[in-house]
């Protein structure tokens, strides 16, 4: 046998290979590449698509689902019931029987003076002889001039949220209209442009 057959003895040499310059390490949690550096700001727009979209969802539901349980929304535009009811709140009226009405409660009701604005003020009696409720706003020094007549009470007062008046009235114009609906699409196209990104 010639010495260069001789069958070799100790550890078999490793074989290595170098990656290419520049290439990431497998496995490596701080790689970073082109579709990691569009993650990020595809995640951060599909949030705020998501949250605008979430906050519109809830504006309306509050304004318009206690209609369901029988409650009316109406926009407080003075300060006449401060502090109780703050100017620009969201009341709920629920109907109501005007001769069950106490002292105390609170109603929204239409003026022959203005029959189609709603007032909200406190009962301050009861007249069911004369069916007719005498008024006042706590705010004000004194009560109302003219009794309400039980024909123009449009409910009692079941519950009042602050702001939400001044929203509700913006978005019953035609630009307020206008403007959700702008939200909607702003919302919509920052979630497509967003997955977009994340591809």
């Amino acid at each position: 046998m010639r010495p260069d057959d001789a069958p070799a003895t100790g550890a078999p040499a490793e074989t290595t290979h170098t990656a290419p310059s520049g290439a990431p390490r497998g496995g490596d949690p701080t790689a970073t590449g082109p579709g990691r550096r569009r993650s990020v700001p595809g995640a951060i727009l599909n949030a705020v698509g998501v949250l605008m979209l979430v906050a519109t969802v809830l504006v309306c539901a509050a304004i318009m689902a206690p209609r369901l349980a029988g409650l009316e929304p109406y926009a407080v535009a003075t300060g006449s019931m401060e502090p109780s009811i703050p100017t620009g709140s969201l009341v709920y009226a629920q109907d109501v029987d005007p001769a069950s009405l106490q002292a105390g409660d609170v109603i929204t009701f239409s003026t022959a003076r203005q029959p189609g604005v709603p007032v909200t003020h406190r009962v301050v009696s009861n007249d069911p002889v004369d069916r007719e409720i005498v008024t006042q706003g706590d705010a004000n020094a004194s009560a109302d001039p003219d009794p309400v007549p039980y024909a123009g009470v449009r409910g009692k007062v079941a519950l009042s949220v602050p702001v939400l008046g001044t929203v509700a009235a913006a978005l019953s114009t035609a630009a307020g209209k206008a403007a959700l609906a702008a939200v909607v699409v702003v919302a919509l196209g920052l979630c497509l442009l967003a997955d977009r990104l994340r591809r």
